[in-house]
């Protein structure tokens, strides 16, 4: 790979990693407002989509190299914690923009300045959070249309206390095992 000291694609990557970082704790943060709301399956994507935050960073951070202080400036989500609705709200403008604009545009970069290898991890990353981005909407319909719990069809609801799965229409009032609330269900599938 050619040096990457200096290049604009060096300045994306620590922009990418900080983003990627404040990323992942706002996303544990969100996680911790939904189960204090009571909305472990929202809790446990947004702690899914704060490890795979986690993961992008490590993997951006594994291309700089050797340490040096790189000035950037950006600019990065710093609103209040809001209710589980607001925080899947914002994840989704998040996310979106993270697919939509500024991974391909690092990605556009770094391939004119030749590292390929890193244009391919920018546009992998991109195609993530278009994922995540799909995720929560689905989740915000839910939440709005109170289909948290409820589908039509038998489907597979797994307690996320003891790992208990139930087969059935709709999330039970307790878990069968456990006893767990309600709020403890999470689709294995989504439909």
């Amino acid at each position: 790979m050619d040096n990457i000291k200096g290049s604009r694609t060096e300045r994306n990557l620590l922009t990418a990693f900080a983003g990627e970082s404040q990323g992942r704790n706002r996303y544990t943060f969100y996680s911790l407002q939904a189960k204090n709301e009571g909305l472990h399956q929202i809790a446990e994507a947004f702690s899914v989509a704060a490890d795979n935050e986690r993961e992008h960073a490590r993997k951006l951070y594994s291309f700089l190299g050797d340490s040096r202080s790189i000035e950037i400036k950006a600019s990065f989500p710093a609103n209040a914690i809001g209710t589980t609705k607001e925080n899947l709200e914002s994840a989704i403008a998040g996310e979106k923009m993270e697919y939509e604009v500024v991974y391909p545009e690092f990605a556009q970069i770094a391939q004119e300045e030749g590292f390929k290898d890193i244009a391919e991890v920018f546009l992998l990353i991109a195609e993530i959070e278009k994922y995540h981005e799909k995720r929560f909407s689905q989740l915000l319909r839910n939440l709005e249309s109170n289909r948290l719990y409820i589908r039509e069809r038998v489907s597979k609801w797994q307690c996320t206390n003891c790992g208990y799965v139930h087969e059935v229409a709709q999330a039970p009032d307790n878990c069968a095992l456990c006893e767990a609330s309600k709020s403890y269900f999470t689709l294995l599938y989504e439909d």
